[in-house]
């Protein structure tokens, strides 16, 4: 009985310790970003006819996020799109959990503004994002994050009764510090 007892104690003991220096503990930050480089196809619907066109997308998306359980994180992100045609910025709360060691799921819902270069016109936009990546860590608290990703954002121009709609799969590269 007493070496069942010393038994327990110690798993207890060793599960306590590996969660005091787990990444994604309950209370614990997480720092960091993606960047993606991507080719989007754009549908645009303007007093009903549906015109499609590509473009490169630069995509900066730097996070913040708070571990409120074990492995379960709740996200703020702030998206950067930069195109030959036009700029998006976006904010979008999300979240990410931890499904397999240090593989992750992720979603996040947005909003924001789409400047058009050659109109010089701002609309609003609605875009949401799931995707599914891996974290390499490359020192204690510092990760690689390599993921898959897919977006979809509808920009709409009350004024000109336009809609456009984009829908992108993307490999994207992140960073992040987990505190």
């Amino acid at each position: 009985m007493k070496k069942l007892t010393l038994l327990v104690v110690l798993i207890f003991v060793a599960l306590n310790l590996q969660a005091q220096n787990n990444h994604y503990a309950k209370g614990r930050w997480m720092l960091g970003g993606n960047i993606a480089f991507v080719n989007a196809t754009f549908e645009n619907t303007i007093n009903g006819v549906t015109t499609s066109s590509t473009q490169n997308v630069f995509n900066i998306s730097p996070q913040v996020g708070y571990f409120i359980t074990p492995g379960f994180a709740l996200t703020l992100n702030t998206d950067f799109n930069f195109s030959n045609v036009a700029n998006t910025v976006s904010l979008q709360p999300g979240v990410r959990g931890y499904v397999v060691k240090d593989l992750f799921l992720a979603g996040r819902v947005g909003w924001g503004q789409t400047n058009v270069k050659d109109s010089n016109t701002e609309v609003s936009n609605f875009n949401w994002q799931v995707g599914v990546g891996y974290s390499f860590f490359l020192a204690p608290n510092v990760a690689l994050e390599p993921g898959l990703y897919y977006q979809y954002t509808r920009d709409t121009n009350s004024v000109s009764s336009s809609e456009n709609v984009s829908r992108v799969i993307n490999l994207g590269l992140g960073l992040r510090v987990f505190l």
